[in-house]
């Protein structure tokens, strides 16, 4: 038990850090328990008012009853969605150079109301391994109070983050690991790997939203007394799993019996430092002076134009057909999990680094002046004159070369000599001539498939300028033979 302990302190020193962000809401571990962030991912569809959120995150821990908090406009319908999407959606973005919901439902559903505070619990259900409460407040302080009897435990003096939501008549999503489900393998291993199941969140808006604001929270550990740590020298070394020697340099203890002891690994230039905190002896934090305070995240938004967002980085923006996006992930009856009305939708992926400093306020996103392609590759007119261009240098260069010169020989040769031993002679030019093209054109034919290159506009307008030569040969062949 001892190494097996052991080894999970020593593994942990890598792969943790106690506070941190999360832009599609607020995550917040059980006191001894640690994740650490990762890229926040969402899939945003938006028609008619309504705006469909898939919403994952690769964070990496061992929260077992790991705490989701997010807001939104409106009353939101909460179901499983799948990883599948965002498989999908990033190579459908790789760059290449049902509506509405009845507001007057929160009065007639609502499962827990408590005329003694200002928490109103409007539904309760189960998610795959998610429990999950949708709530309408009127009062941070009362809220905070149902969040921690709830064991939600969120920080009491983070109280004015859920009352600039509550006065803007926003709702909470409360989302946790249900108790039955936190030993199942399944969820402990997608927990500690960063792959929650994602969920989908639809919600009446009249504008595009995503919550940033929630994920100014910070959550602290409970501080406890640190018997079971075991006292190092300074100047003590460890090594992490990557073979890395971090040198022990100081240590601490706090009134409230929080031991510190900081790790420095010299061979970086970034001048990365390893803290362990231990308030019971078995938890550390990683902290990278590069990484610890940003938030990376990718939004990829479908909607009737292209859309935009201050501080994100637009990667790419085309247009997609109905299928497309319906082919994006189906749930466990095969329905889509977003079903457009119309034909045709603007794609756009839109990527940021945020510091905590900068999630003072929600994101909402506009649309754009135009609605120009990025990272799409050309325009269809100029893939059409690229084709032209091509077409033309490479029938020049057939005409200049020993095949094109042996053919227009040959032909010459048909058009103008009577002698049928010459007249011999000249087919012979030809049929060589015109074997050779074909064959080169079927070994293009042949890689281009094996290759799977038959979507570069490169390759079909070689193949089309290969075709209209053989095309061009077999049309001289008859003319000359009808002469």
């Amino acid at each position: 038990m001892k190494k097996l302990l052991t080894f999970f302190i020593i593994t942990s020193l890598i792969l943790v850090n106690i506070s941190f962000v999360m832009a599609d809401g607020a995550y917040f571990p059980r006191p001894g328990y640690w994740i650490r962030p990762g890229q926040q991912n969402a899939v945003i569809f938006y028609e008619d008012n309504t705006e469909i959120m898939i919403l994952t995150s690769t964070f990496q821990g061992n929260a077992k009853d790991l705490v989701w908090i997010v807001p939104t406009p409106s009353k939101p319908e909460i179901t499983k969605a799948s990883e599948k999407v965002f498989t999908n959606i990033m190579k459908l973005s790789r760059a290449r150079y049902n509506s509405g919901f009845d507001f007057g439902y929160v009065l007639t559903t609502a499962k827990g109301i408590n005329e003694d505070s200002g928490v109103i619990v409007l539904e309760s259900k189960q998610v795959d391994y998610y429990e999950v409460n949708i709530i309408l407040a009127t009062n941070s302080n009362d809220l905070v109070k149902w969040f921690n009897e709830n064991n939600y435990d969120y920080p009491e003096e983070y109280a004015y983050v859920l009352k600039s939501y509550i006065d803007k008549g926003w709702y909470f999503t409360a989302i946790k690991i249900s108790p039955e489900s936190q030993g199942a393998i399944e969820v402990i291993q997608d927990l500690k790997e960063g792959h929650p199941t994602p969920i989908k969140m639809t919600f009446l808006s009249d504008k595009i939203v995503f919550p940033l604001k929630i994920s100014s929270v910070e959550f602290s550990l409970d501080k406890g007394k640190c018997s079971a740590a075991k006292d190092e020298p300074i100047g003590a070394t460890r090594k992490d799993k990557y073979g890395n020697t971090w040198t022990k340099v100081s240590n601490s203890t706090d009134e409230a019996n929080w031991r510190t002891d900081t790790y420095s690994y010299s061979g970086t230039m970034w001048g990365d430092s390893l803290i362990d905190q231990q308030p019971c002896g078995i938890h550390y934090s990683y902290v990278e002076s590069r990484y610890s305070s940003y938030a990376p995240i990718n939004l990829y938004v479908i909607a009737k134009n292209k859309y935009e967002a201050d501080n994100f980085y637009p990667r790419y923006g085309n247009w997609v057909k109905k299928s497309q996006i319906e082919a994006l992930g189906y749930d466990e009856k095969s329905n889509a999990f977003i079903t457009p009305k119309d034909n045709k939708y603007f794609l756009t992926y839109l990527s940021a680094n945020f510091q905590k400093s900068q999630l003072d306020e929600d994101l909402i996103l506009r649309k754009s002046d135009n609605n120009q392609k990025v990272n799409a590759g050309p325009e269809t007119w100029q893939l059409f004159l690229y084709g032209l261009l091509i077409w033309v240098i490479l029938s020049v260069i057939w005409i200049f070369s020993p095949i094109g010169m042996l053919f227009i020989m040959g032909s010459l040769i048909l058009f103008l000599s009577s002698n049928k031993i010459t007249k011999t002679f000249g087919w012979i030019m030809n049929i060589i001539s015109f074997s050779i093209t074909l064959l080169i054109g079927l070994i293009l034919l042949v890689t281009a498939i094996l290759n799977n290159s038959l979507n570069n506009y490169i390759v079909i307008s070689i193949l089309i300028t290969c075709l209209s030569i053989l095309g061009m040969m077999i049309l001289f062949i008859a003319l000359i033979k009808k002469h």
